[in-house]
C-alpha cells in the first residue's frame, strides 16, 4: 500500500489535473464557436439596423418630411420588404425604386421590370440606366458617411475594437465600386450581406472584419473566469490533499519509528538495572561498599531516566488534548538549572562530557510550573550530551533583560543542518541520516514536549545552529512581576 501511495500518488493527481484541464479547454473552445456564431448572427440583425437608420437619417433633408412616412422606414416590415428587394435578382431584371414627397402625402414606388432584349449599361457609372443627378449624389455621399458611423457605433456596442473594412456594390448587378480592404490582407472572420442604405439604392454596403477573437473573449469572460477559478480551485485541492497525505505517511512512519525506539529506550535502562542488580548478587558487592555504591547510582540513574520518559509520553498526551495542568509558583530559574546539572554528573563523568553555568548576578525568577520547567532543562542538557558525542561541551547562560529571562544552552555538538531546523519542534520527528535510521536512539519527543510547555508558559524558543559547529537553544520566558 505504502508503494502505491509513494509511486502512484502524484502521477495519478497530475493525470486528473490534466484530463480536468483538457476538458475545460474543449468546453471553452465549443463555447467560442458557438458565441462566435452568435457574434454574426447580431451583426448581421445590427447591420440591417444600421442601414435601416441610414436610410432614416436621409429623409431628415427632405422638405416638409411626413412623420408617420419616415417612421415607416424604421418598422420591420420596412426592413423585410428591402431586404427582399435587395436580394431579388435575375437575367435581365431591373428594379426601380422612386418616391416623391408633397405637403399632404408621400408616395413610394417599387417596380421590378424585365426587359425582354438586354440594354447596354454605362457598367462603370451607372448600371441601373437611369439618370444620376447631382442630389442623388449629395444623398449618397451623407448616406454612406452616416453609415459608416452606424456601423462604428454598432461595432463598439458588440465590444470589436480591431480594424474593419467596408466595400460598395451597384445596387442592381453587384459590382463591386470600391473597398477599403486591402488586397494583400489577412482572413476574414466575417463579412455581411450586401445592404442599401439610401432611398435611391444606387449603390450596397458590405462590412468586413479580420477578427471576431477580441469580442468572442469579452463575451466569454464570466465562462473563462469560472474555468480558471474551477481549474485553480481543482489545482489546490489536489495539492493540499496531497500535501496531508505526505503528513499522514510521515506522521504514520514517524510513529512507527518512535514503537521501535520507544522501545529500545524503555529496554536499555531496565537492562542495566539487571545487569546491576545481577552484578551485586553474583559478585557479592555487600561487601565492597565502593563498587556497591556506584552500582546503585548507575540503577538509580536508569530508572531515574526511565521514569523520565514514561513521565514525557503521559505529559505529551495530555498537552495534546490541552488537560495538561501548570501549577504554578515563583520558580528559581536558576537553582532549577543547577540541579538538572547535578543530578547528570554520573552521565557527565562517564561521557566525558562538560557542562558550564554561568549564573546572573541579578535572580531571575519566574511564574511557572517547576515540575515542568526543570524537564525542559532536563532534555534540552539531555539532547546535547547524548547527540553531541562523547567529550561534547555545553554552555548554559541565564541573564535577564528588562522583563525577560533569557537562558542559552550552546554545545559544540555536530549541529543541525538548515533543513531540519524548521522541522525540529514537530512531534515525532528525528534528523535522520537515512530513513528510520538514528545514529542515536531517542523518541522524538523531547523538543516537542519542550517547545510546548514553554508555550504554556507564554515564552518561546528559538534555535541557531550551523552544520559541524553545534546548536544554540535559546528560551526566552517573561519574568515574574
Amino acid at each position: 500500500m505504502k508503494f502505491l501511495k509513494s509511486r502512484f500518488a502524484y502521477p495519478l493527481a497530475a493525470f486528473c489535473l490534466v484530463i480536468s484541464t483538457f476538458l475545460q479547454v474543449i468546453w471553452l473552445f465549443q463555447i467560442f464557436n458557438a458565441q462566435q456564431i452568435k457574434l454574426k448572427e447580431d451583426l448581421d440583425m445590427g447591420m440591417g439596423n444600421a442601414a435601416k437608420h441610414a436610410i432614416y437619417a436621409s429623409l431628415i433633408e427632405e422638405t416638409n418630411p411626413l412623420s408617420k412616412y419616415k417612421e415607416f422606414f424604421l418598422s420591420p416590415e420596412w426592413l423585410n420588404l428591402k431586404l427582399a428587394l435587395d436580394n431579388a435578382g435575375a437575367k435581365g431584371l431591373t428594379k426601380i425604386f422612386s418616391y416623391d414627397v408633397s405637403e399632404d402625402s408621400a408616395m413610394i414606388s417599387l417596380t421590378l421590370q424585365f426587359n425582354h432584349k438586354l440594354q447596354i449599361k454605362d457598367k462603370k457609372n451607372n448600371p441601373d440606366n437611369f439618370p444620376i443627378t447631382p442630389k442623388m449624389q449629395s444623398y449618397a455621399a451623407y448616406s454612406l458617411k452616416y453609415m459608416n458611423h452606424a456601423v462604428d457605433s454598432m461595432l463598439y456596442s458588440f465590444h470589436i475594437y480591431s480594424l474593419h473594412y467596408y466595400r460598395i456594390y451597384h445596387y442592381s448587378n453587384n459590382l463591386l465600386v470600391s473597398s477599403t480592404y486591402p488586397s494583400k490582407a489577412d482572413k476574414l472572420s466575417y463579412y455581411s450581406g450586401l445592404y442599401s442604405y439610401n432611398l435611391q439604392h444606387l449603390r450596397k454596403y458590405q462590412l468586413l472584419v479580420p477578427s471576431l477573437a477580441g469580442a468572442v473573449l469579452y463575451r466569454m469572460r464570466f465562462y473563462l473566469i469560472s474555468s480558471s477559478l474551477m481549474i485553480l480551485l481543482t489545482s489546490a485541492t489536489f495539492y493540499f490533499i496531497l500535501k496531508l497525505l505526505k503528513s499522514q505517511l510521515l506522521y504514520a512512519n514517524a510513529r512507527i519509528a518512535f514503537t521501535s525506539n520507544m522501545t529500545h529506550e524503555l529496554k536499555t535502562p531496565v537492562a542495566t538495572v539487571a545487569l546491576a542488580l545481577e552484578s551485586i548478587v553474583k559478585y557479592k558487592l555487600t561487601d565492597e561498599p565502593v563498587k556497591l555504591n556506584d552500582y546503585l547510582e548507575i540503577s538509580q540513574h536508569e530508572l531515574q531516566r526511565l521514569n523520565l520518559m514514561i513521565d514525557k509520553v503521559l505529559n505529551l498526551d495530555q498537552t495534546e488534548h490541552g488537560e495538561l495542568p501548570l501549577i504554578e509558583e515563583l520558580y528559581d530559574v536558576q537553582t532549577g538549572i543547577d540541579q538538572v546539572i547535578s543530578s547528570l554528573q554520573l552521565q557527565l563523568r562517564q561521557n566525558g562530557s562538560d557542562v558550564s553555568f554561568e549564573a546572573s548576578e541579578i535572580p531571575c525568577f519566574v511564574n511557572g510550573d517547576p515540575v515542568h520547567l526543570t524537564n525542559v532543562f532536563y532534555n534540552l542538557i539531555e539532547n546535547a550530551l547524548k547527540y553531541g558525542g562523547r567529550g561534547v561541551k555545553l554552555f548554559v547562560r541565564c541573564k535577564c533583560v528588562q522583563d525577560r529571562i533569557i537562558i542559552s544552552f550552546k554545545d559544540n555538538g555536530p549541529g543541525i543542518a538548515l533543513i531540519y531546523q524548521k522541522r525540529i519542534f514537530e512531534r515525532f520527528f528525528r534528523v535522520q541520516n537515512n530513513e528510520n535510521i538514528h545514529n542515536v536512539k531517542g523518541t522524538g519527543l523531547g523538543l516537542y514536549y519542550v517547545q510546548q510547555i514553554v508555550l504554556k508558559h507564554n515564552g518561546t524558543i528559538s534555535l541557531k545552529s550551523d552544520l559541524n559547529k553545534g546548536s544554540d537553544f535559546i528560551i526566552n520566558l517573561p519574568a515574574a512581576t
